[in-house]
């Protein structure tokens, strides 16, 4: 049995390779960044300087999983497949999150992005992946106002504004709507500093037909708040305003006119901005199966080669199964992946 002392020892040196890994990512971002501004030979070497940061990442997220003890429960694995099933896709998605995002990096600036079909699509792990990709970015990061209205409960904008106040501590003094929300967009202000980034990270289970929240919340709610960078960005220049509104369902026609939408092409930071949940492949799938579900770090009494074979095949039947809808192939994996550890 291991000594309190190796334990520690090893904990530690887990602790480093984490912090490298950390800045590693932090390069990557800023490769990225650099990537979309440069043309021609720059771009060439920049492009390579990606790769090469990606390849040395994988690497050491290589290391470190064989240096860490393997949980010997299906509750310890779970949690390691639930924070990497982000890695398997959401490429569009996040590239066109940070495009937009670089188009006011040096500025204050808001986007509003909505998630159609969430939750079959892996909505929920894209939002997070989002989320690390601000953290890596930097600024003032306060915490996301998450709200979310389940299956029993349609939207309103009386109960947005009621669980929005209740996070920032805004007392209801009047059955106003208008002057309520105008108190919570005041408090927001009030609160930033200089890069503040105010993230609303809004859930709704599913949209009735003649549901008018979205178109509410983009015309009243947002774009009074979006409205105020104009006065703040002297005391609080670089600050951003950020909402992801993920709906589990398509968001009806009636909801929401065409006239609230916008492209990257022609973004518009008070009109509403689609982001892409596409199906995962097989060969993404397959390499989900390589670098984070623990086979190869594992005592799973096989062979490298065995290994391989078992992975080929497990991501060929789990596509063909699934389809790649996310959230069946996430479903599948973890049930195919502990009945190998179990």
């Amino acid at each position: 049995m291991p000594s309190m002392s190796s334990l520690l020892e090893s904990e530690r040196l887990v602790q480093i390779k984490e912090n490298y890994i950390e800045q590693l990512y932090k390069q990557l971002t800023a490769a990225y960044e650099r990537l979309v501004q440069v043309v021609g030979a720059d771009q060439v070497r920049v492009q390579q300087e990606v790769e090469k940061l990606e390849k040395n990442i994988k690497e050491k997220e290589d290391e470190l999983r064989k240096s860490k003890p393997v949980g010997e429960n299906f509750n310890d694995f779970s949690c390691q497949w639930e924070d990497s099933i982000a890695q398997i896709d959401f490429k569009k998605a996040t590239k066109i999150f940070e495009s937009v995002l670089q188009q006011f990096d040096e500025r204050e600036g808001a986007a509003f992005f909505l998630l159609e079909n969430s939750r079959t699509m892996g909505g929920k792990w894209c939002v997070n992946k989002l989320k690390k990709f601000l953290q890596y970015k930097g600024g003032i990061w306060s915490r996301p106002y998450k709200i979310g209205f389940p299956s029993w409960q349609q939207p309103t904008p009386d109960v947005f504004l009621s669980r929005l106040g209740e996070i920032l501590g805004v007392e209801r003094n009047s059955d106003n709507l208008e002057k309520y929300a105008q108190k919570i967009v005041d408090i927001i202000c009030q609160s930033l500093e200089h890069g503040s980034i105010i993230f609303i990270d809004l859930n709704i289970y599913d949209l009735s037909y003649d549901n008018q929240f979205l178109n509410w919340f983009i015309n009243s709610f947002w774009r009074f708040l979006v409205g105020k960078l104009s006065i703040v960005r002297n005391k609080c220049p670089l600050v951003k305003f950020l909402a992801v509104v993920s709906v589990g369902s398509s968001v009806p026609r009636n909801s929401l006119s065409s006239e609230n939408y916008c492209t990257k092409q022609k973004f518009d930071s008070e009109k509403i901005l689609k982001l892409p949940l596409q199906k995962w492949t097989e060969t993404e799938i397959r390499t989900w199966l390589k670098t984070y579900s623990g086979l190869y770090a594992s005592n799973v009494g096989r062979t490298d080669q065995e290994i391989e074979q078992m992975i080929e095949q497990m991501a060929k039947s789990v596509y063909q199964v699934t389809k790649g809808i996310p959230i069946e192939v996430y479903r599948e994996l973890t049930e195919e992946l502990t009945k190998v550890f179990g």
